[in-house]
């Protein structure tokens, strides 16, 4: 049996489509997994992804994380830590029916979990940590949203996990530099870059009409750059449109900022995977305005649907980016320089097409059907040193 752990495992972000690739595809790699997640908050996405499941089986193991909104004001990681703790308890009781091979955390709070449960074996079981993300990159980002609780847990999370989980896998090479500089080991510690569907984000030719000019996918987030974005739309012509997609603790202050600002602006809120394609398709350029990104695999979706994508020249962007030639890139936080770059992608069709068929290009050595051939393998490989 594989665990795997996961705070949100059913939630709309790329750590929790990360998680779902990783299980859906040792699953039909004919292994045993179980889930630890909390309870999901859209049912619709569990019962899509229970549906599309083939090969070997899956158990979900949800805990609860449900803690008065008082604890949270001054620790907003309270759930985490909640999942941690019974993430113990969870683990025992699966040990008790079935022999666990793996535990894979995508966090790293459960490694405090996962290495007390490890020391009480009689033989140590692997781990692995998928760092999606560390808190110094948001540090140095000055795009922290936590407070000094927080990221002081966060801290020491990061570093424990780094240091005494077995492998760290990392979605980026910015992310492993990072990695092993607060403690990892350096040769077992890789990357798997998140891993794009092509099945579902491609280029669709029946949507020629491109009728948003500029399109922001993601989390509604202070690191996400939007403030970026509403500052450097004031410089473009009232006529370029810009739709925003996403959901997040800024939403409510972004709808008052287009309510004020002249300009062209619509929020969408969440918006499906089955629904995201043809928003990309329908954009002229795709923008990335982080503060901080370990990877970005927004990026990649516009990608895989031929649009050029203009991102901060920050984290781990740069390794899908080539300033240029797929797209374009810009100093974080520079709102000129982000409408400059925009103006000149949607004034020159001709150069906005060619990036788009680079763009394109770039998404292919993403695919899912990579990471489908090299992840069961690494796992397999981990399994059998052990």
């Amino acid at each position: 049996m594989l665990v795997h752990i996961a705070m949100d495992f059913f939630g709309p972000g790329a750590v929790a489509k990360r998680a779902r690739q990783e299980v859906a595809m040792l699953v039909s790699a004919g292994y045993a997994v179980a889930v630890i997640t909390a309870q999901p908050r859209k049912k619709d996405l569990e019962t899509s992804f229970l549906d599309g499941l083939s090969g070997g089986k899956i158990q979900l193991i949800y805990v609860s994380t449900a803690l008065e909104m008082r604890f949270r004001k001054f620790l907003n990681a309270a759930p985490e830590l909640l999942l941690t703790a019974r993430c113990y308890e969870a683990l025992a009781r699966l040990n008790s029916n079935e022999s666990i091979e793996l535990i894979v955390t995508h966090a790293a709070t459960p490694s405090y979990a996962i290495v007390r449960f490890n020391r009480r074996q009689k033989k140590k079981i692997p781990t692995a940590y998928v760092v999606h993300a560390l808190i110094w990159d948001r540090i140095d980002g000055s795009a922290n949203p936590h407070n000094w609780i927080d990221t002081h847990l966060y801290k020491h999370a990061d570093r424990y996990a780094l240091a005494e989980i077995d492998y760290s896998v990392c979605v980026s090479d910015y992310i492993r530099n990072l990695a092993i500089a607060k403690g990892a080991n350096p040769e077992r510690a890789l990357v798997f870059y998140n891993p794009i569907d092509t099945t579902i984000f491609k280029r669709d030719s029946s949507l020629s009409l491109k009728d948003i000019d500029v399109l922001f996918v993601g989390r509604l987030s202070p690191e996400k750059g939007l403030e970026t974005l509403m500052e450097a739309a004031q410089y473009l012509s009232k006529e370029t449109r810009i739709v925003i997609i996403g959901d997040g603790e800024l939403y409510k202050q972004l709808e008052r900022q287009v309510q004020q600002l002249a300009c062209n602006i619509e929020l969408k809120g969440w918006v499906n995977n089955q629904s995201l394609p043809s928003y990309y398709n329908r954009a002229r350029v795709f923008v990335v305005p982080s503060l901080s990104e370990p990877q970005g695999v927004v990026v990649l979706e516009a990608m895989a649907c031929g649009v050029p994508v203009i991102a901060s020249n920050t984290g781990g962007l740069p390794e899908m980016i080539e300033h240029g030639k797929n797209g374009w890139l810009v100093e974080p936080g520079d709102a000129k320089s982000l409408a400059n770059t925009i103006q000149a992608a949607l004034s020159d069709e001709i150069v906005r097409i060619n990036a788009g068929d680079s763009a394109l290009e770039t998404a292919q050595s993403f695919s899912t059907e990579w990471f489908r051939q090299q992840l069961p393998c690494f796992y397999k490989q981990m399994l059998e040193a052990n």
